[in-house]
């Protein structure tokens, strides 16, 4: 009997698309992630958040800027990780947002990774107020440049940053709580 082959299950944010809604299956090149499916952001993006959205994992990859907005109070569930990956000389940022009087937006994760292809990247992190990004597990910079800016919640089980104090042009600028 053969083995049956591998297969990722992942949707691609559509690189034409600069703003659209999370729950629009034409924004996504495989329709919209579910619970078991990776969503990959290759280009930048701001993606309204609406419903119960979902995805198994959440990767911004490149000089991409993903802007989570929300404009009904819900949650992002993100099941096992959330992944910035840098590029050479270029930032890749994950911004979360919340707009109208009493939204709130959350985003919850198993873990947070940077990674990059070498160390001339960076990544930046931007929770505003009235949102959270909990991660359940570890934040991990793997030796990266970080920068945070935290006006709303960032919560994380344990956090390595760099390994070490934050010398290697990392920074957080905490307005909210850490």
């Amino acid at each position: 009997m053969e083995a049956l082959e591998s297969r990722l299950l992942l949707s691609t944010w559509r690189a034409n698309v600069a703003a659209g809604d999370w729950n629009n299956g034409a924004n996504w090149t495989d329709g919209v992630p579910t619970a078991a499916e990776d969503a990959i952001f290759n280009s930048t993006a701001t993606v309204t958040m609406d419903g119960k959205p979902v995805a198994k994992s959440l990767a911004v990859h490149g000089a991409a800027v993903l802007t989570l907005q929300f404009t009904t109070t819900n949650d992002l569930k993100v099941d096992h990780n959330i992944d910035l990956q840098q590029t050479q000389n270029a930032t890749t940022s994950l911004l979360i947002t919340a707009n109208g009087a009493g939204v709130k937006g959350t985003v919850s994760s198993a873990s947070m990774t940077i990674n990059g292809a070498d160390k001339t990247g960076s990544s930046a992190l931007s929770v505003n107020a009235n949102t959270t990004l909990a991660i359940t597990g570890d934040l991990q910079t793997n030796d990266y440049k970080f920068t945070a800016d935290i006006g709303g919640t960032l919560t994380a089980k344990d956090a390595y940053f760099n390994g070490r104090d934050l010398t290697n042009g990392s920074t957080i600028a905490l307005t909210g709580t850490l």
